[in-house]
């Protein structure tokens, strides 16, 4: 849709679910498809998906960020943790083994040099993570103090801004 939109009038992209005349045609070329799809709209029986704006589309990107974020943080700890278990050591007594206690209860345990600097990487680059973390939860923190929409959803017993946010993008 950003790509074409510049060169024509209006972009309408179609519920593919719904096109059936398409997906059954025999004889299948673009130049064919794009016919049918031409006379489907012009006589209004083309099934429209709505295509959301720029705003709703750098939200998505936004919680979308967010979501890798997080997921690279929980790979870290995981890959931690698996280091820890290969060298059959106890599980960490502290509920987040990147937590200060957690980290403390880290340096007293006996791992091969070369693991020891290989969590050693993976809390510094948990730590980076954190620092972007937090910037753009920061930034969605802005897009959800200036969002009626959001501040009404935030009303809703368990739903914080995280998830008020991510159902603003996704709907």
């Amino acid at each position: 849709v950003e790509v074409i939109s510049p060169y024509v009038g209006r972009v309408v992209i179609a519920n593919p679910r719904q096109v059936h005349l398409i997906a059954r045609a025999k004889i299948k070329t673009d130049v064919i498809d794009a016919t049918v799809l031409a006379r489907l709209y012009a006589s209004s029986f083309l099934p429209e998906v709505w295509i959301p704006d720029a705003t709703t589309l750098a939200l998505r990107r936004q919680v979308a960020r967010r979501n890798q974020i997080v997921r690279q943080r929980v790979r870290l700890k995981t890959i931690a943790q698996s280091i820890l278990h290969s060298h059959l050591l106890p599980r960490c007594p502290h509920a987040d083994l990147f937590g200060n206690r957690g980290r403390s209860w880290l340096t007293t345990q006996r791992l091969p040099l070369d693991e020891r600097d290989a969590v050693a990487r993976h809390l510094r680059e948990y730590d980076r993570l954190g620092e972007d973390l937090r910037v753009v939860e920061r930034e969605l923190a802005q897009a959800a103090l200036v969002s009626a929409d959001i501040k009404r959803l935030m009303t809703i017993p368990g739903i914080d801004m995280v998830v008020a946010l991510g159902l603003a993008a996704a709907i």
